[in-house]
């Protein structure tokens, strides 16, 4: 299985939270995945915090300069 990101870059990813406006750090060392048997899709598990292969580039990124673009973009969009 691919991985939707390069997880030897820093072991670190930022999360975007929509509803509080906020960018977390995760540490990305290690994840989990799992398959919604409902859906089919993976989830992918950072640091207690559950994604699907569609967040990331969305809402997980892989540097801190990508999420405070896309903080502010949703923050102008409001």
């Amino acid at each position: 299985m691919r991985l939707p990101y390069n997880i030897a870059t820093n072991g670190v990813v930022y999360y975007v939270d929509e509803k509080d406006r906020e960018i977390y750090r995760l540490n990305a060392d290690k994840i989990g995945i799992y398959k919604m048997m409902i859906s089919n899709k993976f989830v992918y598990t950072i640091d207690c915090y559950d994604f699907f292969y569609e967040d990331f580039g969305k809402i997980v990124f892989t540097n801190k300069e990508e999420a405070e673009a896309a903080l502010q973009a949703m923050q102008e969009g409001e």
